[in-house]
């Protein structure tokens, strides 16, 4: 059996985008347990030798693609987690559009709901928790600057309906992780962190409204973070697998929301924001 080779007209990056978009392609329809390296060659048309070149095995590239995911989350989360509370005795102004996936995450996902810590990815691919977000830069999208007061409520539904779409444009790169990551090392700590950058920006977005505080008052917020943060990353996940009745988009968003908004502002969830009912409009 000859040994391939790479095409000589192809540059680096290109043979390890080859290597990426072949994993992506092949789980949608593949589990990834049931995958070998040599079939993602395969289908990459690349060498064995340019394979281990960037990546030290199958795990390393889906950790790469699910970085990517995990960085595109961030984004789509911002209208949510770049706003901030409305002021007392204003109303908030609309809700920011949310802004498109980058084209890096093949359209789009947030891993675990509407939380972003407003990080992009490292040079070695990692979501940063950190925040590229200045106080008073503009947003990703170009809309309001980042503070802007908007209505939390509605921005709050625009991060979970790109988080819908996220996941399901990274259908198969998503499952993958959450079906493996319990059984393999590697994946169990990347996911882990992954994961614990969303509970932080929850956190640390709860922690920045005075009327969330108030009705969590004597609660572990953290605990509270992570709670919601790992309900949207099993509901999306039940969605990705086209499981009833989050396989209806409408169903899955207005669960998530409400479940969110209950939690932190049980007076929008109910539909009431009238001085009499909700301290954030007095």
């Amino acid at each position: 059996m000859t040994a391939r080779r790479d095409d000589p007209a192809a540059s680096a990056p290109e043979l390890r985008e080859r290597v990426l978009d072949a994993l992506r392609d092949l789980l949608q329809e593949r589990t990834f347990e049931s995958l070998s390296v040599a079939e993602i060659i395969a289908a990459a048309r690349v060498s064995r030798a340019s394979f281990y070149f960037y990546f030290a095995g199958k795990q390393a590239a889906l950790a790469e693609l699910v970085r990517r995911a995990v960085g595109a989350g961030h984004q789509a989360a911002q209208p949510w987690t770049r706003s901030a509370p409305p002021a007392p005795g204003s109303l908030p102004a609309p809700a920011p559009a949310s802004p498109g996936a980058p084209a890096s995450a093949g359209a789009g996902a947030s891993a675990g709901g509407p939380a972003s810590a407003g990080g992009a990815e490292s040079a070695g691919g990692a979501a940063s928790a950190g925040g590229a977000e200045s106080a008073g830069g503009e947003s990703a999208g170009g809309g309001e600057p980042a503070g802007a007061a908007v209505d939390p409520d509605a921005a709050l539904r625009a991060g979970i309906e790109a988080g819908a779409t996220l996941w399901l444009d990274n259908a198969g790169v998503l499952r993958a992780i959450v079906e493996n990551w319990g059984s393999d090392q590697q994946l169990r700590q990347l996911w882990l962190d992954q994961m614990a950058t969303f509970t932080a920006a929850t956190t640390a977005r709860i922690q920045a409204d005075p009327e969330a505080m108030r009705r969590l008052d004597g609660v572990d917020v953290a605990a509270v973070a992570a709670s919601l943060t790992w309900l949207g990353e099993r509901l999306y996940y039940l969605a990705a697998c086209g499981v009833p009745p989050f396989d209806d988009r409408a169903v899955l968003v207005d669960t998530l929301h409400h479940v969110w908004t209950s939690t932190l502002h049980p007076a929008a969830a109910a539909g009431t924001r009238d001085s009499e009912t909700d301290p954030r409009y007095t």
